[in-house]
């Protein structure tokens, strides 16, 4: 297998794709790309997770020596757990944290196994990142309302993005 050069799009949807084919209740509804991760759904379901891409930088020394060809790009991207779980009495939230089934941290258990040091293929094989994906820290559980709360876990993601494959 080779590394191959790649640009964040590409990366991005094998990330959702995976958690798609990994979790038996992610689908096209229930698993999508949102800028707003912590936004009210129109669509609620038993769970849902949304994919927010985060910002990120170059490495400049890289940058001056392999121009358009060697951009490495250091990025974080978020997977939002959302969990409509009402079975806590008011000020408390133990069901909506430990539910083996649909508390936040059993699903946030899940997103951590399918991609603690997951390296994406592309369709030919090739590698897409300079490293695994590394978890990186996660965000405070949060309820948006009485029926509604999420949890966000960040991960981090390097790669080599190669402008000449771009732009002629």
């Amino acid at each position: 297998m080779a590394r191959l050069h790649r640009d964040l799009k590409t990366i991005l949807l094998a990330i959702v794709a995976r958690l798609r084919n990994e979790i038996e209740w992610c689908n096209e509804s229930t698993c999508y790309f949102t800028l707003n991760p912590r936004a009210k759904p129109s669509n609620t379901g038993d769970r849902w997770i949304t994919v927010s891409p985060g910002g990120g930088k170059f490495d400049e020394s890289q940058f001056a020596g392999g121009g358009r060809v060697l951009l490495t790009a250091d990025s974080r991207f978020t997977v939002t757990i959302h969990s409509p779980v009402a079975l806590d009495e008011v000020g408390h939230d133990t069901e909506f944290l430990m539910n083996e089934s649909l508390g936040v941290l059993e699903a946030m258990d899940e997103v951590l196994e399918i991609f603690a040091e997951f390296d994406p293929l592309d369709p030919d094989g090739n590698e897409m990142l300079r490293q695994p994906i590394c978890p990186d820290g996660w965000e405070e559980p949060e309820r948006q309302s009485e029926w509604l709360g999420s949890l966000g876990v960040v991960f981090q993601i390097m790669f080599d993005w190669d402008l000449s494959a771009t732009v002629p």
